[in-house]
């Protein structure tokens, strides 16, 4: 019969030590808050090597963290052995098997979320031998090593075939630098709507860069604006055009509005509406995504004082005027491959949650008689 203990008296839970980026010193040691990856870096460690974090707060309040090299714990509680009787690893595994449980049981807040050392002290941990702990983290290192080697597998894939894409991309639009022309001459520009966002009321949907995800938009959860009736003909969206982010992290950013509802755009993106006797916005968002495209971007950022791409700029961003017919051919051959591309990256994420659904299930067969009841 198997015993249980709080994991705070197996083992040793606290709480990190804020800091902020001003007051790190220049150093290799990451500093954990949230996610999987470091915040920033420090010169000194708070923590040892084979330490576990939680996240403490934000959208990752919660995650269950296992760090082999020295740490400085920020916005995160930690785990540490107190003594020789339990394996770190073991510890670890067993949090892993219970992530689902820190997320719903544990996570308090609802606009930003935390989750607190003293409740991961709470956790019930099974009182096991040692030597039975290093027999089942010996067998779930084994069976992780290849599921990981899989997951890796597939990520070099996706990889590489977002570099084909990329690619093939460039190649196609570098066949016509001879032919670049400045868009302003060929399409009308214009600035979006200011309004007051509402998710209740309103006459129009007023899109913002921040409702452009994966190159889509659920216009189900795009708020509403009222617009002033005068201002309505210069801000409508319409099918074909195209969206340009112009401030901030997202600059340069463009997205192809097709079949939109009753819409309008925001202040913070620019419209372009091409001349359609000369270009199709298919084969201008396409071109918006080649390398010659981000290096016009990021020169006309990088000269800005306050940064971010204004009207004038993006007037004069170049991109190629070929005929209509050899516009046609090179979006046939880019839908394609983008075809295939959005298939495969099913088919790879599909198998992805099949491995990480099959590294749940190895840890919940090993670990499924140690939990508490």
């Amino acid at each position: 019969m198997i015993s249980f203990v709080k994991l705070g008296d197996a083992c040793l839970v606290k709480r990190g030590t804020t800091i902020t980026r001003k007051q790190t010193k220049k150093g290799n040691v990451p500093v954990i808050a949230g996610g999987r990856k470091a915040t920033y870096f420090h010169n000194q460690h708070n923590r040892k090597s084979g330490t576990i974090t939680i996240s403490g707060s934000g959208a990752s309040a919660g995650l269950v963290n296992y760090w082999q090299i020295p740490i400085f714990a920020s916005d995160c509680s930690t785990v540490e052995l107190k003594d020789t009787k339990q394996n770190i690893k073991f510890v670890y595994y067993y949090m892993q098997s219970m992530q689902e449980l820190i997320y719903k049981e544990m996570r308090s807040g609802a606009a930003q979320p935390h989750v607190y050392a003293k409740d991961i002290a709470n956790l019930n941990f099974p009182i096991i031998s040692l030597k039975e702990q290093q027999r089942i983290v010996a067998k779930l290192d084994t069976a992780f090593a290849e599921i990981d080697k899989a997951i890796e597998l597939i990520k070099k894939n996706i990889s590489n075939f977002k570099s084909y894409y990329s690619y093939t991309i460039d190649k196609e639009f570098s066949k016509y630098s001879d032919k670049l022309r400045q868009i302003g001459d060929y399409s009308k520009i214009n600035y979006g709507y200011t309004a007051k966002a509402s998710f209740d009321k309103g006459s129009y949907k007023l899109l913002r860069i921040t409702d452009i995800q994966n190159n889509s938009v659920d216009w189900n959860t795009v708020p509403y604006c009222n617009v002033e009736p005068n201002k309505l003909s210069s801000v409508i969206l319409k099918h074909g055009d195209i969206v340009f982010a112009r401030t901030g992290a997202t600059t340069g950013k463009s997205f192809l509005i097709q079949n939109p509802v009753n819409s309008v755009f925001a202040s913070y993106l620019i419209r372009i509406s091409v001349d359609r006797e000369i270009l199709l916005p298919t084969f201008v968002i396409y071109y918006f995504q080649s390398a010659k495209y981000w290096k016009q971007v990021s020169d006309g950022i990088s000269g800005s004082a306050q940064g971010g791409f204004n009207s004038s700029k993006l007037s004069q961003l170049r991109i190629p005027i070929i005929s209509k017919t050899n516009q046609q051919k090179l979006v046939e051959k880019f839908d394609l491959i983008n075809e295939y591309s959005l298939k495969l990256q099913d088919y790879y994420s599909r198998k992805l949650i099949h491995l990480h659904s099959l590294k749940q299930a190895i840890l919940s067969k090993e670990l499924i008689r140690k939990k508490a009841a």
